[in-house]
């Protein structure tokens, strides 16, 4: 009672509360908005190099399934941000593509579309 003296009551009362009592229904959604913005910015590398290659005219199925073999054909990309890519972002994994998850594991068409139509948005503003 001494350490919060005349607050003491109101932060009893708040104390019996539930999260979404206490800091109002916009709370878990500003949490989820958070941590979605960390989590695309752990990916923002591999992109903008997809970006790249789709300003290009390359298409997200053949983009995908690039692989290690593929890397002599994409010197130009190498020093347009999938070089910086590759030695930096992507983490350590067996899989032979470049492009890949967080996980490592390769990337999936439809989740592609969707991560790439939230990049061109983000970067559109």
């Amino acid at each position: 009672m001494e350490l919060h003296g005349d607050r003491y009551d109101e932060i009893r009362r708040q104390a019996g509360l539930s999260t979404s009592a206490r800091y109002g229904p916009d709370h878990y959604r500003n949490l989820a908005a958070r941590s979605a913005r960390k989590r695309q910015a752990k990916n923002e590398l591999r992109d903008s190099a997809i970006q790249h290659m789709l300003d290009d005219g390359w298409k997200i199925p053949t983009i995908i399934n690039l692989t290690w073999e593929d890397l002599p054909g994409l010197d130009e990309y190498l020093e347009n941000g999938l070089g910086e890519y590759l030695e930096r972002e992507r983490p350590d994994t067996d899989s032979a593509h470049l492009f890949v998850s967080c996980s490592g594991k390769p990337l999936g068409l439809a989740n592609t579309y969707a991560v790439m139509k939230r990049y061109q948005e983000r970067h559109e503003e």
